[in-house]
């Protein structure tokens, strides 16, 4: 069972390996990251996290983490000006490609 686990600044998953051992695992720190997570296995059962990193009040980025099988791999999909990411949904089609969609608020003037 893979559960994502949102707390301010840090993206974790856990995952419950067996009946008696659960597994917790640091995906992103850098910032302030974690807000509006969105998870989805691929399938070979490796989890990909969407979610919304705060730069400040009127600020943010999309962000994208995918464990590839050793290590979490992560990577900036949208850093445009405004609230970009929040409200994230993630998809992976038959492919093992990945869709988001997200809300691109606006940017503060």
């Amino acid at each position: 069972m893979v559960i994502a686990a949102m707390l301010l600044a840090t993206v974790m998953l856990v995952v419950q390996a067996s009946a008696s051992a659960v597994v917790v695992q640091t995906v992103d720190s850098a910032g302030n990251v974690g807000m509006s997570t969105s998870l989805a296995l691929d399938p070979d059962g490796n989890p990909h996290i969407s979610y919304y990193r705060s730069i400040n009040w009127f600020d943010g980025d999309l962000k994208y983490a995918v464990w590839n099988g050793t290590a979490w791999a992560v990577q900036t999909v949208d850093n445009s000006e405004g609230q970009v990411g929040v409200y994230n949904s993630l998809a992976l089609d038959q492919d093992g490609y990945f869709h988001i969609s997200y809300h691109d608020g606006p940017t503060a003037t």
